[in-house]
């Protein structure tokens, strides 16, 4: 029996870091403004805060991720401005991504 030949997949490994902050805002904030094409992100809540919440452009505290104060998540997805925050006014969330 012979093997079965499958075509290589090219792995293209990040080329740039980006980071930032973003306030938070009523009723959610966008990590990117504008499209922002990445590989993945992470998310850091600084322990000065109160809980924030993590997701799509319609996150609220009730339907999004909890992140808690001092906590980070990380997300593979292909485009920052696709990812928000919410929580209190004010606050400010840090990120790193990379593309």
């Amino acid at each position: 029996m012979m093997a079965e030949c499958r075509p290589a997949v090219a792995v293209v490994p990040p080329t740039q870091v980006l980071n930032g902050q973003v306030t938070i805002a009523a009723p959610r904030v966008p990590l990117a403004a504008v499209a922002t094409p990445i590989k993945s992100v992470t998310i850091e809540n600084p322990n000065t805060n109160a809980v924030v919440y993590v997701g799509n452009d319609a996150v609220t505290a009730a339907n999004g991720y909890r992140l808690q104060p001092g906590a980070t998540v990380s997300l593979d997805i292909d485009d920052l401005n696709k990812v928000y925050v919410t929580g209190t006014a004010g606050q400010v969330v840090s990120y790193l991504a990379v593309n």
